[in-house]
């Protein structure tokens, strides 16, 4: 399976390419690129059918609307909290800024998918939605399985069992029980190191 770190942060480059952080208003600085761990990659080789994609959204005032090329579902698996109780099927995410994701992509042999953030649509009690740049779209990078990519195991119905916090706990009180620390399983995130 192949592991690619997607921290999206969001440069703007002046014309002859020099950084350029002028202010662009009391809500964040709104680039015009993203980058993947600090590159802007036009593509990553994948030497599986599988990615685990730990995504970042690192802009600091852009929502990011997280979606595959083709609304092609992609495998929820964890977010800022750690490993969900079980995969979820998704085909958006959206991500705060400083929020934080883990996904799965599945492709067949010679495939590709473009990781995209989509223009975001819910704008509940947001007067002027071109401040957050919800109308962009962003292509951030395309996953390609080489042709000799192996099989994916099959997923686990379970990823972590859960707890549930203590309804009835008072401040004062001794402290609710420690929540299991969170654990990639082999069948959903082993980490092979490649290159983003």
């Amino acid at each position: 399976m192949g592991l690619t770190a997607c921290t999206s942060g969001e440069p703007r480059f002046t014309p002859d390419g020099h950084l350029d952080e002028t202010p662009s208003g009391s809500y964040g600085l709104l680039g015009d690129t993203l980058t993947v761990n600090g590159a802007v990659p036009d593509h990553h080789d994948l030497p599986a059918r599988r990615a685990c994609l730990r995504l970042l959204n690192g802009s600091s005032g852009r929502l990011l609307d997280i979606g595959l090329s083709e609304d092609r579902e992609f495998t929820l698996i964890a977010t800022d909290g750690g490993l969900l109780p079980a995969p979820v099927t998704r085909t958006r995410l959206l991500l705060n800024p400083g929020e934080r994701a883990e996904i799965l992509v599945d492709l067949d042999p010679g495939h590709t998918a473009t990781l995209r953030a989509n223009p975001v649509t819910t704008r509940t009690g947001i007067d002027r939605p071109e401040r957050f740049g919800f109308d962009d779209t962003f292509d951030i990078l395309t996953l390609r399985a080489t042709t000799i990519a192996p099989v994916a195991p099959a997923l686990p119905g379970a990823l972590a069992a859960l707890t549930p916090a203590p309804t009835n706990w008072r401040c004062g009180s001794p402290a609710p029980p420690t929540p299991p620390t969170r654990s990639c399983t082999t069948a959903t995130c082993s980490t092979t190191k490649t290159r983003a």
